[in-house]
This record gives C-alpha cells, structure tokens and sequence, in this order.
C-alpha cells in the first residue's frame, strides 16, 4: 500500500483494517441506500476519474460495502463467485471508478458482514467525516428522515407486529437519541424532523359527530373536511418555517457566508424583509376577520 497513490488519507495496511479488493461488478449500488439529496455529482465523479487515471496504482478511500446475506434480494447471485456486497459509503467513489477504469477493475472494500439491513444502519451516518465532498443540511435531513421513517415510527405505529429493522440488534425500540447516533447528528434535529414527520404520517382526525352520529356542525362531511384543511394549513406553514432553517442553515449558504459576507448579509435582509412583509399581510388579515366577527355579534 505504501507505493499506492490515493486522493485522501487511506490506512497504511490492508490486513490491519480488513480491506479487500473486489470486482466493481460485485458492488451492489442500491439507490436506497444513498443518503445524499439529488443525483450524484457528476463534476465530483470526474474529479475522482481524472485522479484515478492519472496513474494506474492510484486508489481512492476504501469503499464500505457489507456483505449479501441470504434473506437480501442479491444472495446467491446465478454466476461462478455469488457473493454480493451493498455499498454503504463511497457511491461518488464507485462511480470514479467506473468512468474511469470500467466494471472489471479492483476495488479496495471494508467488507463488514450483515448484509443490506447492517448497510443501511451505516449508510445513514456514512460522509459524516467527508472532507472531499461533506455533507449538506438537506443530506442529514434526507438520512434522518429516512431512518425516522424505517426505524422509528414503523415500531411506533405497529406495537404487535413489528417489522425486523424496526428494532434495534439488540431487540430494543429506537429512540430518538439511536437515531442521532447512528445518523451522527444533533438529537435536536431528529426530534424537530421527527415531529414534522409525524404531522404527515398522522391521518386526519374524523369529525366530531353529534346525535345519531352525523358530523357536527351540518352539511355533511363539511366539518370533516374542514378538519382536513385546518391540518393542511398548519402543516403548510410548518414546512415554511422548516424551508427558512434549512436555508439559513444550509452548508452551501454558510460557506457562502465566510466567501462574501457582505452580500450574505443582504441576502438574508431580502429574505428577512419579505417574511416580514408576509407577517404584516398575515396579521392585517387577521384583524380583519376579528373585526368582522366582532361586528357581526353587535
């Protein structure tokens, strides 16, 4: 390994990490299993080909790729060497990989076993310490998200029945705090994602009924939908308020920030301006329906 070229720091020695070098082919790339949001970078693949074609002892960063087990849809695969390996970190290196060198080349692997549900654990968190290409706010989001709606709320909302990746190895319920840990982020944000997410997994309440159980209020299911909107419009502006965090705290825009801070800060005075003038339109609204109700009680 000493005599390899790679793009970023890689171990000094394959037997002391456990790295194998496998055909591209036998690399499973389950779209799934890729927490970044969008496509890949296609520039960032050229990057990693160009450095790859540059010499051919160069490597990248082992890929992390577990291994099929049998109950996975790639087990046995029908040819002479059937072992299968899900990647769970290095999708941008695989595809590097791929322009440059094609699917019969050598690929250096960290091959953990457990299969495609073990991958998918580790591909929540994967690119936490990604220097090359590191991780947005939308790409935590996405991971978490996924990994609430996988984990969390699958053995919230089934207490009878519940599936095998909604426990944890050790047949516990996830948490809050093991969906941070194995996301690598905040349990701040899980619990702020999860209650978002929540709000869009909750079926609407029915409305409520009166005598002979017709809904309340008249006209049918009238109240029902009038429920139905009251959830939509607080749902609306929850994911208002989640796009203006997300925007404030987006890793591109606070780079920005240390890049030009000057045109940064005028950009959030327009963006701060025009909630503001959202705000005013919204009370001038709201004090006008309190008026007409107060008129029409005289």
């Amino acid at each position: 390994m000493a005599n390899r070229k790679t793009s970023t720091v890689t171990p000094t020695s394959p037997s002391d990490t456990g790295i194998q070098y496998v055909p591209l082919w036998k690399l499973v790339f389950d779209p799934e299993l890729q927490m970044r949001v969008g496509e890949l970078d296609q520039v960032h693949i050229q990057n990693l080909a160009d450095i790859l074609r540059e010499e051919t002892k160069a490597e990248l960063t082992p890929l992390v790729a577990f291994t099929a087990a049998p109950d996975d849809p790639h087990w046995m695969e029908e040819d002479d060497d059937p072992i299968r390996y899900y990647v769970a970190d290095g999708f941008h290196r695989g595809a590097g990989y791929r322009v440059a060198r094609g699917d019969d080349c050598l690929v250096p692997v960290v091959t953990p076993g457990g299969g495609r549900a073990a991958a998918l654990l580790y591909a929540y968190g994967a690119n936490a310490d990604q220097n090359t290409k590191p991780r947005t706010r939308k790409d935590i989001r996405k991971a978490v998200k996924e990994a609430l709606r996988n984990h969390y709320f699958a053995a919230t909302q089934d207490k009878v029945k519940f599936t095998k990746i909604s426990l944890r190895p050790n047949g516990e319920r996830f948490t809050h705090s093991h969906i941070a840990e194995i996301c690598r982020c905040d349990r701040s944000a899980v619990t702020r994602i999860a209650k978002e997410l929540e709000a869009e997994l909750t079926p609407a309440a029915p409305a409520p009924t009166a005598g002979r159980g017709r809904p309340s209020g008249g006209g049918g299911g009238a109240g029902h939908e009038q429920l139905d909107f009251w959830a939509r419009l607080r749902d609306g502006y929850s994911h208002a308020l989640a796009a203006v965090r997300e925007t404030r705290d987006d890793q591109e825009f606070l780079s920005a920030v240390d890049g030009d801070p000057l045109r940064a800060a005028e950009e959030i005075r327009a963006m701060r301006t025009a909630l503001i003038d959202e705000c005013r339109a919204l009370r001038e609204r709201e004090m006008a329906i309190r008026a007409s109700v107060a008129k029409a009680k005289r």
